[in-house]
This record gives structure tokens, sequence and C-alpha cells, in this order.
């Protein structure tokens, strides 16, 4: 019973669907104006559903919902055309209902039946092939990155979205073989999904590390001095301050560097770019010269090495030689039938070094730098084979420089005993009295490591033979010999 008046009251009665009404005459003629408009042919809301072809469930549900329920004006927009087709005044409010069932792959629709059929015809216009002609199914073929990589990102980021109902219609796999990711989704979320891979997709920056190994004897005697000179470069005519060991030599000190990397004694630069002189050569910019001497002194160049790495991912080179080294001996038997088993096992000793580069913005070059040197100092005793003395120097450091400018890593110094005996052949070696005929002489010698990395940041290949040519001008190095390092010698881990 729902009361009308003061005095009046409303009762449904559901045998026949008849409303009894008790009131004033005047309430009573009111009511039934209210009930002739809202009882009409079609105004009875019914539940359909509405399969789809073409469009994604979630997609069209929520582009509809969006212009009924987008904003008052287009509500009640949407409201009075509803209305006017169900054939009243057009201020009845939206009572449209869409919900998307993505597994049955369309939208279940409540309504009136003169509503649900203008749905019907505005999804049909909807539920269109993309105009790309991609269905769910479809592969983005990678240029650059690796395939594992970008899905790895792709669904990381996917997974961290607030809408979790967007991770659920996107599915992305990769394929390591043809270097492609297959991705399951709606086309306008392939579109998407492409778009950004697109973006991420591009050239890698490389970067074309040249690096030089060398080891100086040292003796007693160390001649150690830096001069403080300045001089006009004639690129910029900027003034550079740079240094001389020696004030009274009178050589022009861009000749330290002139014919090789480093021509006597050892010259360490921090080498900023290059300039061209006024007979078109080639020099390069030297802001700070350092140049080591030592009276009994030997510069051994133990490694020039051109060594190509991409952005952010470590390289490795080796220049080795591979030994065979005495594990352990077993003896068994006896007498004259003993048996003896040598476990060999094989070491790589040499020169080693790995280094992963990460070039910022600012064009610098920020380096995990890892060089070792091993070598062997002794072959053993005499009676046994395979058991020599290794020495070995290593260094990891992590440091930032610009483009073009070199890093000195040093201090890795090794201290060797090395006896000397000079006798006459023949007498030197009589028992007793042949100390009379030789002489012996012990002597320290000690080596320092200097390792020098100057990196070069590339992008395109013509980049990277123009930074060979220079390579090749300043120390001779073989084009060849570089390519065959570059491509042999270089290691990359994903």
């Amino acid at each position: 019973m729902v009361r009308g008046g003061k005095s009046g009251a409303l009762e449904a009665f559901g045998p026949t669907n008849h409303l009894i009404i008790t009131d004033a005459a005047e309430n009573v003629r009111r009511i039934e104006q209210i009930i002739a408009e809202l009882d009409k042919v079609g105004a009875a809301r019914v539940v359909e559903f509405i399969k789809l072809q073409n469009a994604s469930a979630e997609d069209v549900a929520s582009q509809l919902l969006e212009a009924m329920r987008g904003g008052e004006t287009s509500a009640r927009a949407v409201g009075k055309h509803m209305d006017r087709l169900a054939g009243g005044t057009g201020e009845l409010p939206v009572d449209v209902v869409v919900v998307p069932a993505p597994q049955a792959k369309g939208l279940v629709v409540l309504g009136t039946k003169v509503q649900l059929g203008e749905l019907r015809r505005v999804v049909q216009m909807m539920d269109v092939e993309s105009d790309s002609g991609y269905g769910r199914l479809n592969a983005i073929f990678l240029k650059y990155m690796p395939a594992e990589e970008a899905a790895k990102s792709l669904n990381g980021l996917l997974a961290k979205t607030a809408e979790k109902e967007q991770r659920a219609r996107i599915a992305i796999e990769p394929n390591t073989p043809n270097n492609a990711l297959l991705v399951d989704a709606s086309p306008q979320d392939f579109e998407y999904v492409r778009s950004l891979v697109a973006q991420l997709d591009q050239v890698p920056q490389q970067v074309m590390v040249e690096i030089l190994i060398a080891e100086v004897a040292m003796g007693k005697n160390l001649d150690l001095g830096v001069e403080w000179s300045t001089i006009d470069l004639p690129e910029d005519g900027k003034t550079t301050a740079i240094g001389r060991s020696r004030p009274g030599e009178q050589d022009d000190i861009m000749n330290l560097v002139k014919e090789t990397v480093f021509p006597q004694g050892l010259s360490v630069g921090v080498a900023r770019g290059t300039y061209t002189d006024a007979s078109g050569v080639l020099r390069p910019r030297i802001p700070v010269l350092l140049r080591a001497l030592a009276q009994n002194r030997d510069v051994n160049i133990l490694a020039g090495i051109p060594l190509r790495a991409q952005n952010n991912t470590e390289a490795s080179v080796s220049v080795v030689e591979n030994i065979p080294i005495l594990r352990s001996t077993i003896e068994g038997g006896s007498g004259t039938a003993r048996d003896i088993i040598q476990n060999i096992d094989r070491l790589d000793v040499g020169i080693k070094l790995k280094l992963t580069p990460h070039v910022n913005p600012q064009r610098e070059i920020t380096m995990q730098l890892n060089p070792s040197i091993e070598a062997i100092v002794d072959e053993g005793p005499p009676d046994t084979q395979f058991a020599p003395s290794i020495a070995k120097r290593e260094v990891s450091t992590t440091v930032t420089v610009p483009d073009r400018s070199t890093i000195i890593i040093s201090g890795l110094i090794r201290e060797d005993r090395i006896r000397t005996v000079r006798k006459v052949p023949l007498l030197g070696d009589i028992p007793l009295i042949g100390w009379l005929f030789r002489s012996t002489t012990d002597s320290r010698q000690r080596t320092n490591l200097l390792v020098f990395v100057t990196p070069h940041i590339v992008t395109e290949e013509h980049e990277v033979a123009q930074v060979e040519r220079e390579i090749i001008e300043r120390s001779g190095v073989n084009l060849s010999v570089t390519n065959a390092l570059r491509q042999a010698g270089q290691t990359e881990k994903k």
C-alpha cells in the first residue's frame, strides 16, 4: 500500500496488473496523467546480449558508458533522445545498463526495447575491423632490442598499472629466434604497445674504447717532474695548460705524442678531443701532459686494443696463453712398478679486460673497468713439470670520463729479484776455484703497470671508421687487426 495524499492510498494488484487508487478526484486525475505518460508501448526494460565480431567488449562498453554518463549535458541529451524514441517527453533519466562480457565476446545490456534497438545500431557501427587489419594476435619484429629484454620491460610496466583489467587484456611473449614480440591484445591496445615499442627500439649508442696497457721498469734513480706552461691551440685560440718533465728541453712539446702513442720513455696525457693544425694534420688536444723518465728505464707496451661495446653492455677481451698447470699427483704401486698419475688443468694466462660503459646525456662515459694482467715469473723446480709461479695484477674500479678523454689507471707495481751470473766458459764451473772465474749480481727491478683507456662515443658506422683511422694514425694499429680483435675478441653479456 502506497499512500497518495493525506487521505488517499495507492495499491498494486498483481493478478490483473492494475493499480487501485483511493483519493480526492483531483488527485486521482493527476495520478492518471502521470501513469499515462509512463505506461506506453516499449517502456518495459529487458535484458539482451549483443554479440561482437571484431571490437573489444571492454572498449565498446567503456565508450558507450562514457557517452551516456560522461557529463550532465551529454547524459541529458542521451536521455532525451532515448525517451523520444519511446514516445515520451524527453525528460526521463538515462537508465540503460551496459556490462562487458569478454569471455563471451559481447555485451549484456539492460533497457527498453526501443533503447536496446538504438544500442544495437550504435554497437554495429562500432564493431568494425581495425583499419590496420590487425586482430588480437600480432607480432612486432625488433631491430635493436633483445626480445627477452623488451618483453620483460613491457610486462613489468603492465603489471604496475593501476588498471588491473588492462593487464588482463594484453599478453606479451618474446620470440627469441626471430627477435620478435608476440602480442595478444585488441587492435587498439596493440597500437598502444607498438607505439611504445617503437620508442624503445632505437639505435643503441656504442662506445669505441681505445686501450693501451704498458709496463714501465723503474730503476733506483727516478726522474719525475712536471713543468706547467701554456700554448694557444690553433682551432679555437683558447689557452690550455700543458706539462713537461724537463724545463731545459727545447723540443716542441707536441712532438711527444706526434708519431706514436708513447714514443720515448713514457708520456701520459689526459687528451680531450683533437684539432687540425695549419698543415691539415690531426693532433691530439692535451691539456695536461706528464712525462715520467727513469735513468735505467724500459717501457714495454703489453697490448694496444681497440674494443667496441654497446651502451650499458659488458664487453671483454683476452690476449692469453693457455698453459698446463699441475693440480695434483697420485703415486701407486711399489718397487719398479710404481704408477704416477698427474691431474693437469689448463689455465689462461695473459691480459684480460672487462668493461661496461654507461653514456649519459652530457656525453660522459661511466665505465666499470676490471683489467687483469697475469705472467709466469718462474717455471718451477727443475724436477717438477707444469708447476710455474704466476704473478697476477688486477684492479677493479668505476670512473667517469668525458668523450674522447683518457683515464689512466696506475699503481700496480711489482718487484722482481733478478740474479745475473757471468762466468768464463768451463773455468767458471770448476768446483772450489770456479768462483775465481765468475761473478754473480743480485738486483731488484720494480715494474709499474699502467692502463690507459680512451672512450669514443659512436652511433653511426662512419663514426666508427673515423675513430679507427684516428687510432691507426696515433698508434699504428693495423685496421685488419682492429677488426679481427673487435669481431673475435669481444664478448657481450646480456
